[in-house]
């Protein structure tokens, strides 16, 4: 094979993957594309005006995006379990949606801080008093939701898993229709306190293999030591299983999930 068709063969694979979905996460940022709001979609903490086609899974969230002249749509799902937890705060988190016309900074964010009390993983029921909502910098509090004429409401999807809604002024995004802007979605690190005793790790007695005959006849054992499974093979007598000294062993247990942290860019659309 010569040089030259080797290094032909070498680059048609990487041509293949930068053109794929996968290349592109590789490679650049993933664009989400917003829809023209015709009036369908409204902030009630309900999914059914939103387009289940035309979001982006990451991380555990759904997200989907829509504008019009004035205002930019975004729509939060939880897309599994330990989404709609973080979300609803059952690990004490905040989640902070940012928005930036120019790139990765957090010049301006809308801040949801969960109220107190015990959040079940999955609510059954979610309402605007169970958060506070900030509009915050990267330094701080700027305002309240109100005074910057953002609308927020959360909710339950068709998958009875919980969602947040928001409506946001163009003109506080910095950005018109046909432009793009970056959003973030970050939730803070969990809290310890959050966390039951033994909820991601737990050891208990177990029982071993540990009666001291064997058809070998070796007077030796094999096994993991005091603590352990207790499977043994020693001196002259029959065969024999039975309880061990006391081995542990690990209980599967949840994977304690890492804090939510990506980035989307998002086309806006103009008036069809």
């Amino acid at each position: 094979m010569t040089g030259r068709l080797k290094t032909a063969l070498l680059f048609v694979p990487l041509a293949v993957l930068l053109a794929s979905p996968a290349g592109a996460g590789l490679f650049g940022a993933r664009q989400l594309p917003a829809k023209w709001n015709d009036s369908k979609i409204i902030v009630d903490g309900a999914d059914g005006d939103w387009d289940e086609g035309g979001s982006i899974e990451k991380n555990g969230l759904a997200v989907a995006a829509a504008n019009d002249d004035q205002y930019l749509y975004v729509c939060v799902r939880a897309a599994d379990r330990d989404g709609a937890a973080q979300l609803g705060g059952a690990f004490k988190q905040s989640f902070t949606l940012w928005l930036d016309a120019g790139g990765k900074k957090k010049g301006y964010g809308i801040k949801l801080d969960h109220r107190g009390g015990a959040p079940e993983r999955e609510p059954l029921a979610v309402s605007t008093a169970s958060y506070t909502a900030t509009v915050v910098d990267k330094d701080g509090p700027l305002g309240s939701l109100e005074s910057e004429g953002i609308g927020f409401m959360p909710g339950l999807g068709k998958k009875k898993r919980l969602l947040f809604e928001f409506r946001i002024p163009l003109a506080k995004a910095a950005v018109r229709p046909g432009g793009a802007l970056s959003l973030g979605f970050e939730t803070s690190d969990i809290d310890e306190s959050a966390l039951p005793a033994g909820m991601f790790s737990e050891a208990y007695p177990g029982r071993g293999m540990a009666n001291p005959g064997s058809m070998l006849g070796v007077p030796g054992a094999i096994g993991s030591g005091p603590g352990g499974t207790g499977a043994g093979m020693g001196g002259p007598g029959a065969a024999g299983m039975g309880d061990g000294p006391g081995g542990r062993l690990t209980r599967l247990a949840p994977i304690r999930p890492d804090p939510i942290y990506f980035r989307l860019k998002v086309k806006l659309v103009s008036k069809p």
